[in-house]
């Protein structure tokens, strides 16, 4: 834990932990499990609780045990979506959370760090939830928080995975979200135009870093838009 001195010095200047100084939690510890009931009880307590308090309360947690800013989309997600409260229903009422995280996220990956936060949730920390994935990504898509072609160029490419370096990288999960989407991709991809396009492999396996700053990219434009 970081000594409450500390804490509040870095939330007061606005500064971040530094990775070398940081602790490396599994995702399922109890810290972190900790930190998402914290945010659960806080909204249950609290209903018309804004998304600027919740994501005060989220760098609090994130400050006090003394991990890195990535962890923050695990907490928020899980914390503020469950199976009681779910994203299909209530993602419209926070998104603004989620927006705000990606603005202020320094390493332009927040779009996929909130993909990375939304298969950890399905496929982990609530797996009764999983077969829900797909509408949830969809919800996220209807409300022009993700767009078409960023969703399409990822499932698509084989060797496109999201954020790597984040602690919720899980590349056998990730293939395993992909799958499921693989009706609601189709879908978009009626929606908004062809976006099928004759991957070849070698070159693909060159150009990935490329292609997933471009998504990245474009997702955090539409976002700030």
């Amino acid at each position: 834990m970081v000594a409450k001195k500390k804490t509040e010095d870095i939330i007061e200047k606005g500064g971040e932990i530094n990775l070398l100084d940081s602790r490396k939690l599994e995702l399922n510890s109890d810290d972190i499990n900790l930190g998402i009931a914290t945010i659960d009880e806080f909204i249950t307590d609290k209903p018309d609780i804004t998304c600027e308090e919740i994501l005060k309360k989220a760098r609090h947690i994130q400050v006090g045990i003394n991990i890195t800013a990535d962890y923050k989309y695990v907490i928020v997600m899980c914390g503020i979506f469950n199976p009681k409260r779910t994203l299909i229903n209530h993602f419209t009422k926070y998104q603004v959370a989620f927006k705000s995280l990606i603005k202020s996220d320094a390493s332009g990956m927040g779009p996929q760090r909130v993909m990375q936060a939304l298969i950890y949730m399905h496929f982990h920390k609530y797996p009764e939830m999983k077969s829900q994935f797909p509408t949830g990504v969809y919800k996220m898509y209807e409300n022009s928080f993700m767009d078409g072609e960023s969703l399409v160029a990822w499932h698509t490419a084989p060797k496109n995975y999201l954020d790597k370096s984040s602690c919720m990288h899980d590349r056998k999960t990730e293939k395993e979200a992909k799958a499921q989407l693989d009706e609601m991709i189709e879908y978009i991809k009626s929606l908004e135009g062809d976006y099928d396009e004759e991957y070849d492999e070698e070159a693909e396996e060159n150009k990935t870093e490329e292609v997933e700053k471009t998504a990245a990219q474009k997702q955090q434009e539409m976002i700030e838009a």
